[in-house]
């Protein structure tokens, strides 16, 4: 989550920059190009809306709720190691930690079985990755790449179309 919050406000810098500089130059330099400035105002736009949308994730917020799980899963485990707690009571506190915040998706949990597959000794865990599992977290490991290269080069792709008219 804070991977994304990190990575989406530097995408909006970059959004930002991009609109900033292309208005200079039409307002500047350029001869009045219509259709130019036109596809540099969507964009503006585009920017403006992608920052309400991009805020309304609340990546950092998600990721604090994860992070204070974990480490309520982790003192319920501590307890009942130490055997301060029933086992009919832990699975109940266990519920109620798990209600608090939103589980993780599918492919997160093969992205963490292949990559610790990938760190460890095979022989230290106790189930490896299926041949699914593996393709699974590929595909979601190169469209999340190709995504991301996309919407980086998105200002470099509406300045070469907007050059071109």
């Amino acid at each position: 989550m804070l991977r994304y919050n990190a990575f989406f406000n530097a995408l909006l810098l970059w959004y930002s920059f991009s609109a900033v500089a292309a208005s200079v130059y039409y307002l500047n330099i350029a001869t009045g190009d219509q259709t130019a400035e036109t596809i540099w105002l969507i964009f503006s736009i585009l920017v403006l809306a992608l920052a309400g949308f991009m805020n309304g994730f609340r990546f950092k917020e998600r990721a604090i709720q994860f992070k204070h799980g974990y480490e309520e899963l982790s003192t319920l485990y501590v307890r009942l190691e130490s055997q301060d707690l029933g086992a009919s009571d832990a699975a109940e506190e266990y519920r109620e930690i798990l209600a608090l915040s939103e589980n993780h998706l599918q492919k997160d949990y093969f992205a963490a079985l292949c990559e610790e597959f990938m760190m460890n000794d095979a022989t230290d865990l106790d189930r490896e990755p299926k041949l699914y599992v593996v393709v699974s977290y590929i595909f979601h490991l190169s469209a999340g790449f190709l995504t991301g290269l996309f919407l980086v080069s998105l200002p470099l792709l509406v300045l070469a179309a907007a050059l071109h008219m």
